[in-house]
């Protein structure tokens, strides 16, 4: 009995049970979302549920973290040189407490997430490439 209840929650944590669009074109509701991290805002903490985020074609300039109270998601592109998630920070660039934000931190896109997926997308840092010899110029999509 046990080895079967096992089995139903891991099912159900594979069967999507709720889809979020994000579109740069459509009008915004609780279900869709001009931006990839309002979409993943909304999905509830300690989320249990296989959550699909479909992502229209399109350059979003937005610098993505999914934390790891949100598992279960899947993001899903519409190819990968049609759907990209762009940002341009540097490991020298200042955070928000005046120090720099080093090469992890520096990140477009960040996953803390149990059970994440990604499907037909690209993540990419957007930063010129830095003069030679530059140091602290290290930049992670």
């Amino acid at each position: 009995m046990e080895r079967q209840q096992q089995k139903n929650k891991t099912d159900t944590n594979y069967k999507p049970c709720k889809t979020i669009k994000v579109s740069k074109h459509s009008k915004p509701s609780s279900n869709h979302f001009h931006g990839v991290q309002e979409a993943i805002n909304s999905v509830l903490i300690n989320n249990s549920c296989r959550t699909v985020i479909s992502i229209g074609k399109g350059t979003y300039r937005e610098k993505v973290e999914i934390p790891e109270t949100m598992a279960y998601i899947i993001l899903k592109g519409k190819g990968a040189d049609k759907t990209i998630i762009e940002w341009d920070h540097t490991a020298n660039k200042l955070g928000k407490n005046g120090q720099p934000l080093g090469t992890y931190r520096s990140a477009t896109f960040v996953v803390n997430s149990p059970y994440f997926i990604a499907k037909n997308i690209t993540f990419k840092n957007a930063t010129p490439s830095p003069a030679s010899g530059a140091i602290k110029k290290q930049a992670v999509a």
